[in-house]
C-alpha cells in the first residue's frame, strides 16, 4: 500500500483530475463542493479535537471527536455516484 500510493499520486499528476460529466447541473455542482469541504474540514478536525480530548482533558471536543464518524460515513456516502448502467447506488 506504501509503495503504490507514490505510483499512483504520479500517475494522477501526470494525468490530472478526470473531467466532470457534461450532463451534471449546477446545483450538483454545489452539493458535491460542500461535501468535499466537509470530508476535509472532518478528516483534519478528527485528529486536532481527539489531541485536545485527549492531551488537555477538554470534553467538549472529545464529543465533537465522537460526532464526526458518523458525519464523514454520510458525507463519503453522499458522494458515491452510481456507473453508467447501474440501477443500484
Amino acid at each position: 500500500m506504501t509503495k503504490g500510493f507514490p505510483v499512483l499520486w504520479r500517475k494522477r499528476q501526470k494525468r490530472g483530475e478526470p473531467a466532470a460529466p457534461f450532463e451534471e447541473g449546477a446545483a450538483l455542482k454545489r452539493i458535491a463542493a460542500a461535501a468535499h469541504f466537509l470530508l476535509y474540514l472532518f478528516i483534519f478536525g478528527m485528529p486536532i479535537t481527539g489531541a485536545l480530548a485527549w492531551y488537555f482533558s477538554f470534553r467538549a471536543m472529545g464529543e465533537v471527536h465522537e460526532l464526526a464518524k458518523p458525519v464523514i460515513i454520510v458525507v463519503v456516502g453522499s458522494m458515491r455516484r452510481p456507473r453508467c448502467g447501474s440501477t443500484s447506488m
